[in-house]
């Protein structure tokens, strides 16, 4: 969407799943030809939506266009941070989550996620709990399931901004 400056607000104490979520935006920009080392910066805040709301002052005095939240939370509680300071997204400034929660159709602006299949990893998840009981020497299981970028109303052009 043309956002040459972008932040990314992360949890000091990043799971390793957070971290992955990370290095695959980075990837996407790099595959975008947009280097990440220029472009994106880290503001680190509490997965939470009091975490996202306490940074609305940090995130403006980045001087970014655009903020990746690592989960929905974080970007809802940005949202409203960043409206008691009197901007407006995506106008003044462009907000994505992650997750995919569905709170993020009901907040204005809808927001913009990776959505993750949340109903498909608890059923993975069970399974190899089940594997792990019936096998307690089973080795290491890991499973990769698809995200998708959920084009909503809170990230825009920034031509047109």
């Amino acid at each position: 969407m043309g956002h040459k400056k972008i932040v990314i607000i992360v949890p000091d104490d990043a799971t390793d799943n957070i971290k992955l979520r990370i290095t695959g935006f980075k990837e996407e920009l790099t595959d975008q030809n947009i280097n990440p080392d220029e472009t994106v910066s880290i503001i680190f805040t509490p997965l939470t939506k009091l975490g996202g709301y306490d940074v609305a002052g940090a995130v403006i005095d980045s001087g970014a266009s655009a903020v990746f939240a690592v989960n929905d939370e974080m970007a809802i509680g940005l949202y409203r941070g960043l409206k008691n300071l009197g901007i407006e997204v995506p106008r003044d400034i462009s907000v994505m989550g992650y997750d995919g929660i569905d709170l993020g159709t009901y907040v204005e602006p809808a927001l913009t996620t990776i959505q993750q299949p949340i109903a498909r990893m608890g059923e993975l998840a069970m399974q190899l709990l089940i594997n792990r009981i019936n096998n307690p020497d089973i080795n290491h299981q890991v499973v990769e399931l698809p995200v998708r970028l959920i084009q909503r109303e809170s990230v825009v052009n920034i031509s047109t901004i």
